[in-house]
């Protein structure tokens, strides 16, 4: 420090920390503010994505539920058709038995 900067006595000495003192109270007011600030902003962002997470796991559920419905749909078609198959082949073949059996056995007495 300057000579004529430097303190004269011990009340001037007090002053100048008490001085030093309330800048350093005005700096730690000013970072608490930022700190409340930055912790709003992260509590705001969290909840947004919260949000987001919910509505996306709200459209999967949603979409799961719907093919989970088609394939239910499409498996019911299925085995309808495969049951009209086993009933026309079922059918046909008794048929040809039928019209076997009566060529074949149509010399019989």
């Amino acid at each position: 420090m300057p000579e004529d900067l430097a303190p004269k006595g011990d009340a001037e000495r007090v002053r100048l920390l008490e001085d030093r003192v309330l800048v350093l109270e005005t700096s730690l007011s000013a970072l608490d503010g930022k700190h409340e600030d930055l912790k709003s902003m992260v509590d705001r962002k969290i909840t947004e994505l919260t949000t987001f997470v919910t509505s996306r796991l709200d459209a999967v559920s949603r979409q799961i539920s719907d093919v989970n419905d088609k394939l239910a749909r499409l498996f019911g078609a299925r085995a309808v058709v495969t049951g009209l198959i086993t009933l026309v082949t079922s059918i046909l073949g008794s048929g040809v038995v039928h019209v076997v059996v009566s060529l074949a056995g149509g010399g019989s007495p």
